[in-house]
């Protein structure tokens, strides 16, 4: 995984289980500290928190593919990836996330999908 994929999934594994700014506890101080990083060097840059729009719900497939793209375009031209802070910040909100059971998945196009722990599914198609 490259940098610039490890910073936007932790952006999006963030805001897909709910973490915002107002969080509070381990998942909340890691995903502040990466905004807050992320902020900080794109300011340097001249380009401001205008640069930084919050994700999109998770459940707008379309929305949040464009912010993707838009993030990952806006951490590769500044060369946020190359900034071990940055990168080290993004793999803290990884390691909170799955340690505190909270996380995202998304999944799409896809028929006869189980999820979760413990169940039986039976599909026929």
């Amino acid at each position: 995984m490259s940098g610039t994929e490890l910073i936007v999934a932790a952006l999006v594994a963030g805001a897909g289980a709910g973490i915002t700014e107002g969080t509070t506890g381990v998942v909340g101080e890691a995903y502040r500290g990466l905004w807050q990083s992320l902020r900080s060097r794109f300011a340097a840059r001249g380009d401001g928190v205008v640069a930084l729009p919050n994700p999109p719900a998770a459940t707008d497939g379309a929305a949040l593919t464009e912010w993707q793209g838009l993030m990952a375009r806006a951490i590769s031209e500044s060369r946020a990836f190359e900034d071990e802070e940055i990168c080290q910040r993004a793999l803290q909100v990884c390691e909170a996330l799955k340690s505190s059971g909270r996380g995202s998945t998304m999944i799409t196009h896809s028929k006869g999908v189980y999820y979760g722990d413990h169940g039986t599914q039976n599909n026929h198609f």
